[in-house]
C-alpha cells in the first residue's frame, strides 16, 4: 500500500483533512472546510480533494464499538461518518475506515503540547484529527 492518502473526520458542520505517505510514515494537516449540509456535495468534495492531491485512497474516521466494524445501521442515531463512508463507496476510489474514537480530543491535547494557541486550535482541529485518524489507519496496517 505505497503513496498517499487523504484522511478525512467528518462531521456535519465541518470536514478535516490530513495528507499521509505510508512508506514515509509522515502525515501532514491539510485543511478544515465547512460542510455543506449535503452528504453527495460532501462526497463529491472529499473526491476531488482526494483526486487534487493525487491520493491512491480515502480514509474516513469512523465510530467503532470494541471488537466490532463500523456501528451498525440498526442504531437508532447513524453517525454522519458512517453515512459519508457509505455515500463514497463504490466511486472510483478506494475508501477505508478507521476508529475515529478520541481522535478530536487526541489532537487538541497534542496541538496543545506543541503550543499551538487556543484561539487557532478551534479552526486547525479537525485536519489534525484525521491525521490521527490516518496514523491509526497505517499502524492497523503495520500489523497486518
Amino acid at each position: 500500500m505505497e503513496g498517499s492518502y487523504l484522511g478525512v473526520d467528518y462531521g456535519t458542520k465541518r470536514i478535516g483533512f490530513a495528507l499521509g505517505m505510508e512508506s514515509f510514515g509522515i502525515v501532514t494537516p491539510l485543511k478544515t472546510e465547512f460542510s455543506t449540509g449535503s452528504l453527495d456535495k460532501d462526497a463529491e468534495n472529499i473526491l476531488k480533494v482526494a483526486k487534487y492531491h493525487q491520493c491512491k485512497a480515502i480514509v474516513i474516521g469512523v465510530p467503532v464499538r470494541e471488537g466490532q466494524g463500523p456501528s451498525s445501521d440498526s442504531d437508532a442515531d447513524i453517525h454522519p461518518a458512517k453515512l459519508m463512508l457509505n455515500a463514497l463507496e463504490g466511486r472510483d476510489m478506494p475508501v477505508f475506515f478507521t476508529n475515529e474514537s478520541l481522535s478530536s480530543k487526541q489532537a487538541e491535547t497534542r496541538m496543545w503540547e506543541i503550543g499551538i494557541k487556543s484561539s487557532k486550535r478551534k479552526k486547525k482541529l479537525d485536519a489534525h484529527a484525521a491525521c490521527i485518524i490516518l496514523e491509526r489507519f497505517f499502524e492497523e496496517h503495520k500489523r497486518g
